[in-house]
């Protein structure tokens, strides 16, 4: 694992492979790296592929501010011009497909294309009331330390591997409370207020790979089936110039994880349909 120095502190990354365009993955809330291990394997013979830890993730730790979707786009351009990846691919899941979008609307400079795995968007109209309305489901959770288990109990299947289920559960509790909190106020007020702006800014082709869809409330996900949509496919569909939404059946939120092979060609597909 390597490490790139941005605010004073080390953000890490692993970089493999060669080959354009670069790829690189970005992971959802309170995730790290490690849930892209199936692509990085995958894509690593014929291209550059760089995962990484957002800051207050994964080794990237020693961060105390900057638990925003904003800064964590600012920090993946960073990334993007310190090691000479652009034109990239940026593929996100969750939370990390706001920080892509970002980044993408921000540097469309940088970005040959974009991927958002399982995606959604969680709040609409005033940003300030949205956040409002985050901080209070956790105070009525008991705090971000209790709101976080059914959150990630709610995204998997019976499809999905027990022993990763149990893997994922404690690495989303061992990251620190400040970062998780501000984060997720963060990602309902950028929902709110900024994801349709920034989705309408982004130039590139994108592919929605989609499995999941959810309630307002965070009470509970659904599985999809073929021609189905969500809320966020419908905005996507609607403000993204050019996008394509594919739906991976009967599986859980980590599409990723749950369904690596059918994953992992769909970006292929996307990659061919890039370089053509």
């Amino acid at each position: 694992m390597a490490t790139l120095e941005i605010d004073g502190h080390p953000f890490h990354y692993v970089a493999e492979g060669s080959g354009s365009p670069s790829i690189v993955f970005i992971h959802g809330y309170s995730c790290s790296h490690t849930d892209w291990q199936h692509q990085a394997t995958h894509f690593a013979p014929n291209h550059r592929v760089v995962s990484v830890d957002l800051r207050g993730h994964g080794q990237s730790n020693g961060y105390t501010s900057g638990f925003n979707i904003e800064t964590c786009g600012a920090d993946i351009c960073a990334l993007l011009e310190a090691l000479e990846l652009a034109p990239a691919v940026l593929v996100g899941h969750s939370l990390g497909c706001r920080v892509v979008m970002e980044a993408a609307s921000e540097r469309p400079d940088l970005v040959a294309g974009t991927i958002m795995v399982d995606g959604s968007r969680s709040a609409e109209g005033d940003r300030q009331a949205a956040e409002f309305h985050a901080n209070d489901m956790v105070e009525e959770a008991g705090g971000i330390a209790k709101l976080r288990p059914p959150l990630f109990e709610a995204m998997f299947t019976e499809k999905t591997d027990k022993a990763l289920q149990t893997a994922v559960l404690e690495r989303a509790a061992a990251v620190a409370e400040d970062a998780s909190l501000e984060l997720w106020v963060s990602m309902q007020g950028y929902d709110a207020g900024t994801m349709e702006g920034a989705l309408s800014g982004i130039e590139g082709p994108m592919l929605i790979i989609q499995s999941t869809d959810r309630d307002p409330d965070y009470a509970g996900r659904v599985t999809l089936k073929p021609g189905d949509t969500t809320t966020w496919t419908e905005l996507a569909d609607r403000v993204v110039s050019e996008v394509r939404t594919e739906i991976v059946a009967d599986t859980g939120h980590f599409t990723m994880l749950d369904a690596p092979g059918e994953t992992n060609a769909l970006i292929e597909k996307f990659l061919g349909e890039l370089s053509s």
